[in-house]
């Protein structure tokens, strides 16, 4: 864990004995305070989960050789661990072996808001109808002018000298 900690790229400014300023050396450039008496970091991960943060943890090993397990809460501790499963756990039934419940109504599903933007499938069936017109355009072409379906070398389409090819230039490049 101590290796890991000084990959972590942030600079610990010590304030007092157990109060520091963590900053990213590179990045957002946000400044976190912790307080390692309290067991307090300004991003609250620390409160909120009781596992000591990055930037505890940077501040944590900078400081001494002491070991991050004191700084991670009590219920997290093998101890704990043990005590909360040292009676037996009972085993569960199958799901068709639960007791039925009736209230006497039926709770049906919250209704669901129409989610913003055009539909999924409708934006499918439009990509697929535009590429079956083109191709259908395409063949409709090939089938009238075949000596022009096959252009010379380095010819293109929008750029043909033909008097044919105009007509193509206009269904393909004009009319859409």
């Amino acid at each position: 864990m101590n290796e890991k900690s000084r990959e972590l790229n942030l600079e610990v400014i010590e304030c007092s004995e157990h109060v520091a300023e963590v900053t990213a050396l590179r990045g957002s450039g946000f400044r976190f305070v912790v307080n390692l008496h309290e067991k307090t970091c300004s991003c609250r991960q620390w409160q909120v989960s009781g596992i000591s943060c990055k930037h505890a943890i940077a501040f944590i090993t900078s400081v001494s050789n002491v070991p991050l397990e004191n700084y991670v809460d009590i219920y997290y501790s093998a101890e704990k661990f043990r005590v909360a499963y040292a009676q037996l756990v009972p085993a569960m039934e199958d799901k068709s072996q639960w007791p039925q419940s009736c209230h006497g109504f039926f709770m049906h599903p919250p209704l669901l808001k129409a989610t913003a933007g055009r539909r999924k499938t409708e934006v499918q069936r439009l990509h697929r109808e535009d590429k079956e017109k083109r191709t259908a355009q395409m063949s409709y072409l090939y089938r009238l002018w075949p000596s022009l379906a096959k252009l010379q070398e380095g010819q293109s389409r929008r750029h043909c000298s033909n008097a044919g090819c105009e007509v193509i230039n206009y269904v393909l490049f004009e009319v859409q």
